[in-house]
């Protein structure tokens, strides 16, 4: 897999600005469990969050398609569950209208969505193309990046 360890996130439950969790008996045993209760984890589940909407990647959420123009079935969908380990998030699969993809991979910015555009050039070692230069016939709708797999494209 790709994710690399800049895609991991650390969120303290306990120490720093954080107390979350306590311990005590629960009938006999010792537990940890959360200040606000045995079961209450509403607290926790607000402050990660938070936390996780600081993730510029995950705030603009970015729409990604993954069209495959290989000529090898299902490369689309390999591709699709090897991103989304990290933290892409693939929108739409498909087959890439028909043409000679002889590059191994295409890459287009739809949208001006910054962090993502450098995280996805990053990942696949390429710059991305604006959207004129999208092959006739991609559909583009909701859509923010277009990757193209050609010819002689591997999933990592």
């Amino acid at each position: 897999s790709n994710a690399g360890i800049d895609s991991i996130r650390q969120i303290l439950l306990i120490g720093g600005d954080s107390d979350f969790l306590t311990t005590g008996y629960i009938r006999g045993i010792s537990y940890v469990f959360p200040y606000a209760g045995e079961n209450n984890y509403s607290a926790i589940q607000k402050y990660i969050k938070q936390a996780l909407l600081r993730n510029p990647l995950i705030l603009e959420n970015a729409k990604i398609a993954i069209l495959n123009g290989s000529g090898v079935a299902g490369l689309e969908e390999q591709e699709r569950l090897v991103l989304q380990e990290s933290v892409f998030s693939v929108s739409k699969v498909g087959s890439a209208p028909s043409g000679n993809y002889f590059n191994k991979l295409y890459l287009y910015a739809v949208n001006d969505k910054p962090v993502t555009k450098e995280k996805l050039e990053a990942y696949y070692n390429t710059k991305a193309e604006g959207p004129e230069s999208i092959p006739y016939g991609v559909d583009i709708t909701g859509i923010d990046f277009v990757v193209i797999l050609g010819v002689g494209y591997s999933v990592e």
